[in-house]
């Protein structure tokens, strides 16, 4: 149902970027602060987010989206970060811009992105964080990536997660606050 709402309330690709920036991601961060306070369960949590990436994958499978002659991205979230969801967000937003990306989900080592990097020829990498657990290990985890991509890789980087001090220690990062602000620059950029 969510799904086709969405796509009911779109006749453009950044319209639909716009109603996901709208309306699915307030309620997706408003189901984590009602967790975070206590006022949901886990298990509910989990239902709200795994009915999120099922509507997120079936929209993917019912637009028509020609990403053949576009920049290739790949991304994910980095160790220690599981979480998927954003990530999937990201890549329907670039994959309406025309980028051709290939999500890797989370929990993904610096040294797999790399790797994938360079096995995909991707000419541009994001990373997600809607929650920092270690600013230390995210650093050293973003000077890894850095380190062992091909020179003229981008790195893009989004969440709510990231502090204005976080994202001024990654000055090789282009960082991102919402979605539709990343496909518009990155559209122009490609």
């Amino acid at each position: 149902e969510i799904a086709q709402l969405l796509s009911r309330s779109t006749s453009s690709p950044m319209d639909l970027i716009s109603a996901l920036e709208d309306c699915l991601v307030p309620a997706l961060w408003k189901v984590g602060e009602m967790w975070r306070a206590d006022q949901i369960d886990v298990y509910q949590e989990h239902l709200c987010t795994n009915t999120a990436i099922t509507a997120i994958d079936i929209l993917r499978q019912h637009l028509s989206i020609d990403t053949t002659d576009g920049v290739v991205a790949v991304g994910g979230s980095l160790t220690p970060n599981i979480e998927s969801l954003p990530s999937k967000l990201v890549a329907l937003s670039l994959e309406l811009a025309g980028v051709r990306a290939i999500d890797l989900g989370g929990f993904l080592p610096p040294e797999s992105l790399a790797k994938a990097a360079a096995d995909y020829e991707a000419r541009l990498i994001w990373v997600t964080h809607t929650h920092v657990i270690d600013v230390d290990t995210l650093l050293e985890n973003h000077q890894t990536l850095k380190s062992q991509l091909p020179p003229g890789v981008r790195i893009i980087v989004g969440g709510g997660g990231i502090s204005p001090a976080v994202r001024r220690s990654l000055p090789w990062c282009k960082f991102y606050e919402t979605l539709s602000q990343m496909v518009r620059a990155e559209a122009l950029a490609t």
